[in-house]
């Protein structure tokens, strides 16, 4: 069943990437007499898609753009090789090139910066630290299901995590998902930043002959796009028809050879009742045995219905120049009417403002993330280390309490 599932989130999701839409070319450079076309990548798009928009085969930008297989993004600039001359692509046409690599000048246009994209995580808070949490890019063909695997955790907890509302994420999207040590290697961070964008200047007598050439090219384009447009549909709906057939035949394989072998140890079963026996045998002193040890148990020092003492433990993660803070203690329900308590917001007695906070419930092991808004002074000999709003209370299950036991981790 793994198998079946695997093949046919692969066919979603690259049906899902087939349908991505390009942008335009953003300028064209000259390089070793070969001219390339400067092209923008949008978000979600891939090398396979902007082969597609060009007509070329993706491998031939993946060789003039080194590290670009694993390194894309929205808003890096690839190098698309048109296999042309100057001579064969300009024609009789005055060659236009771009002032540098990353832009092409259009005249009396001035380009406006991209505003900068915000993560999911940044519409929580003013970039507050994060506990127990790293910043996960989403990689092509990915899966809330498959990320959640990844990094040993539920769909559930990413969805809460990330305030998502549906289980669809992005390719290139920076999502949070939970820090633990054997899942250091497995997150990555962007290293490239984005090209700059520049304005040159033009003489009016070559602006006006440069917006007829655009006027003119422009038209071509739209007729050009519509009608590409109108291929990529009909091409996009054979390759999912025969990726359809093809999982489709990939599960009546396997349903067969499940079948066979659902045969096969039946027949096997029938052959081996004595074994069958043995296993009965087996099972029935384990249970025993369970019981004996339930019997023995003794009740733990640090009981969930016992009032906790305060507690606080300190590890260092010098790789990631963090601090990781474990704290068990009381906490209460705030009554301060000047804090929002339909927010998960709670007051710390020293963890510094915006902080991020892990809050578990012992007695039923909910947790839920919450900003720490205010501080307060907490003396020695006061057990009390958080005060949380209603709705973090009401869905810890704690509403009904005047104190209760309650677990915090966070990171400084």
């Amino acid at each position: 069943m793994k198998k079946i599932l695997f093949l046919i989130t692969i066919c979603i999701g690259g049906m899902a990437l087939m349908a991505n839409s390009v942008d335009d070319s953003t300028g064209v450079i000259l390089r070793n007499n070969q001219v390339y076309i400067l092209h923008k990548v949008d978000a979600g798009q891939g090398l396979f898609a902007v082969g597609r928009r060009y007509k070329i085969h993706w491998t031939a930008i993946r060789d003039a753009n080194p590290g670009s297989e694993t390194s894309l993004y929205p808003g890096k600039i690839l190098y698309v090789p048109t296999g042309k001359t100057e001579s064969q692509f300009w024609g009789k046409k005055k060659p236009i090139y771009s002032k540098d690599n990353s832009t092409y000048n259009k005249p009396k246009e001035k380009v406006k910066p991209e505003k900068e994209k915000k993560s999911i995580a940044d519409e929580t808070s003013n970039s507050p630290k994060t506990s127990f949490t790293v910043f996960y890019t989403v990689k092509k063909g990915e899966t809330l299901f498959s990320i959640a695997e990844k990094f040993n955790t539920t769909v559930e907890f990413l969805k809460q995590l990330n305030n998502l509302k549906t289980e669809k994420v992005k390719e290139g999207t920076d999502i949070l998902v939970p820090f633990a040590e054997e899942t250091k290697e497995k997150v990555t961070e962007k290293t490239e930043s984005k090209p700059k964008e520049t304005i040159t200047e033009k003489t009016e007598e070559e602006t006006k002959k440069d917006n007829e050439n655009e006027s003119n090219s422009n038209k071509n384009n739209d007729k050009e796009s519509k009608e590409n447009a109108e291929k990529d549909k009909d091409e996009i709906l054979i390759e999912k028809k025969e990726e359809t057939k093809k999982v489709e035949k990939e599960i009546e394989d396997i349903s067969k050879k499940i079948e066979e072998e659902k045969n096969n140890e039946k027949k096997e079963n029938d052959k081996s009742n004595d074994t069958e026996d043995i296993e009965n045998i087996i099972k029935e002193a384990d249970k025993n045995k369970e019981k004996e040890t339930k019997k023995d148990e003794v009740p733990s020092e640090e009981s969930v219905n016992i009032p906790w003492k305060y507690k606080i433990e300190v590890e260092s993660f010098p790789e990631y120049d963090i601090e990781k803070v474990s704290e068990k203690g009381q906490g209460k329900v705030m009554d301060d009417k000047t804090i929002d308590q339909t927010k998960d917001w709670v007051i710390h007695h020293n963890a510094p403002e915006n902080t991020i906070i892990l809050i578990t419930n012992p007695i039923n092991n909910k947790t839920v993330y919450a900003k720490v808004v205010k501080n307060f002074n907490r003396k020695d000999d006061n057990q009390v280390i958080v005060y949380i709003t209603k709705n973090t209370a009401d869905f810890l299950e704690l509403s009904k309490k005047d104190k209760f036991n309650i677990k915090l981790s966070f990171a400084k």
